[in-house]
């Protein structure tokens, strides 16, 4: 049931060291190392097309990678550039840039077309991308990497949703719909109001409420 799987070298830092293991994953990701397949998902899943089948995406990151390090931009001047190309973009975030597959966090106004057609408007711009991934913008903190992270992994389908270039590894990890060829029910947020969550704090249910919430 496992859909995604990424393989490091004995010699990687502790899987439990964030930091440290995302920054070696990233020095030595490359697109011709990742393996894109189909298989049984959980019954659970969303994602994918088809109940209790989609793709699936396996990434070596075993050893260096030879992909070249992109010239950077900082997030303001890399916004512009991107949004004359595609204009439903709304907001960008850069995460590990000092490393040779910095992470893009582009959120976007999803409107009538596929997010990972119009992606193919950025493919000129390998020279400052890598690794892009796009999420919805009326819900997600691109500051909260945790929570981002959540919704990524849980809102692709690899077959789908992913888009390579020479340099560059497109994820699209919005909600989709028709525009998608996605006919399944895409499942609705449940939100929980306030009143809730007070009257959880006076029963002594919930503590350290505003840390947790600023986490999810």
């Amino acid at each position: 049931f496992v859909k995604h799987a990424i393989f490091v070298n004995e010699d990687a830092p502790n899987l439990r060291d964030t930091n440290a293991i995302i920054e070696y994953i990233l020095e030595n990701f490359s697109k011709e190392n990742a393996l894109i397949s189909q298989g049984v998902c959980d019954a659970l899943d969303h994602a994918s097309p088809e109940y209790a089948m989609g793709g699936k995406l396996g990434i070596d990151a075993t050893s260096k990678s030879n992909t070249p390090y992109p010239t950077l931009l900082n997030d303001s001047a890399l916004l512009a550039l991107l949004q004359d190309k595609m204009q439903n973009i709304v907001l960008l975030k850069q995460y590990y840039s000092h490393t040779r597959n910095p992470i893009c966090i582009i959120s976007v106004e999803k409107k009538d077309k596929s997010v990972i057609e119009l992606a193919k408007n950025l493919l000129g711009f390998e020279e400052h991308l890598r690794i892009v991934i796009f999420v919805e913008h009326t819900s997600n903190d691109l500051n909260n990497p945790y929570m981002l992270l959540w919704r990524i992994v849980n809102n692709i389908d690899a077959q789908r949703d992913i888009l390579t270039s020479k340099h560059c590894f497109f994820i699209d990890a919005t909600n989709k719909g028709v525009m998608d060829k996605h006919f399944r029910e895409w499942p609705t947020e449940t939100n929980c109001s306030m009143e809730v969550i007070e009257n959880l704090k006076k029963k002594g249910l919930l503590k350290d409420f505003e840390t947790l919430n600023q986490k999810f």
